[in-house]
């Protein structure tokens, strides 16, 4: 999405916010936010952009927990990539145990 956020095909308006997928550490959490810490690894991939940031305030709702055993760089990469996947066999397919599918463009 922010290749093509940066190309002109999904436009937006400037001067804009680039980059949608990112990882990285909580360095604060406003009041009554709950199941996250400072400290937390955590991933987003939108919808707000800014990404490309060094800081920034994402809601808690926009974030996602990450594994210690998956590094930032792969988080980020993977995970709209992810859930694109999860929706195409998931909702679009409906792919049931014992079926095969392959996913060749998440």
């Amino acid at each position: 999405i922010d290749t093509y956020h940066r190309s002109g095909v999904y436009p937006v308006d400037l001067p804009a916010r680039l980059g949608s997928e990112a990882a990285g550490v909580i360095d604060a959490v406003g009041e009554g936010v709950a199941g996250f810490a400072v400290g937390d690894r955590v991933g987003t991939f939108g919808p707000a952009r800014g990404a490309y940031a060094t800081a920034r305030n994402v809601a808690a709702t926009q974030l996602l927990a990450l594994p210690d055993d998956v590094d930032d760089r792969t988080a980020a990469a993977l995970l709209l990539k992810g859930c694109t996947t999860e929706a195409l066999v998931e909702r679009c397919a409906r792919v049931r145990a014992g079926q095969t599918a392959r996913v060749w463009a998440a």
